[in-house]
């Protein structure tokens, strides 16, 4: 198991800048955390491109870092992994999708929480890849496309979860919200198992 916080290299001297922020990255350091800065900046897919790049063939979990995540979300999303090892794995659902005559993704946010059970398998329920994680198994996404960084800073600049979404359906995953689905609330990092 290996944490990897990517970040961008145009953000290096105002990130390094914070007084705060080297002992950290230290202290990240010391716990297994490989922080490795990446050029340009791919706003919210610096989290997945990169990692699945450098380990596309290992199981990846994106979580957001600007929240805390329970005690127990990481154990909870490998023992469901190594239940369902070819699903997609999330923690959490942010909206319902249908699907319009021409076969475009229609999203509906739904308010209230929890939106999945636990244990839940839909192809038609979002995953919320930041809180409290998804987990994406090895070779989740082999469309050349996904990985066109023009073509997703043009269609899903600022919406990852969308694009990451449409092309593990293309690819037939299956979606199955985690066994526990209280598992949330922490850390913009990509596991890779």
């Amino acid at each position: 198991l290996s944490s990897i916080e990517w970040t961008d290299v145009e953000h290096y001297d105002a990130i390094c800048s914070r007084p705060s922020v080297v002992p950290l990255l230290n202290e990240m350091a010391a716990l297994g955390v490989e922080v490795i800065w990446d050029c340009g900046n791919t706003k919210p897919h610096k989290k997945l491109m990169p990692t699945l790049k450098q380990y596309g063939d290992a199981a990846i979990i994106v979580v957001d870092d600007d929240i805390r995540e329970a005690e127990g979300w990481l154990e909870t999303m490998i023992e469901d992994h190594m239940q369902h090892p070819t699903d997609i794995i999330y923690g959490q659902s942010i909206g319902r999708v249908t699907f319009d005559a021409c076969g475009s993704i229609i999203e509906e946010r739904v308010e209230g929480w929890p939106l999945s059970k636990p244990g839940e398998v839909s192809q038609l329920l979002k995953p919320a890849s930041g809180s409290p994680g998804t987990l994406y198994p090895a070779d989740t996404f082999t469309d050349k496309r996904f990985f066109d960084r023009e073509l997703y800073m043009s269609v899903c600049p600022t919406d990852d979860e969308t694009w990451q979404f449409a092309f593990a359906l293309v690819a037939g995953k299956t979606f199955r919200c985690a066994s526990d689905c209280n598992i949330a609330y922490g850390l913009q990092v990509a596991s890779v198992l």
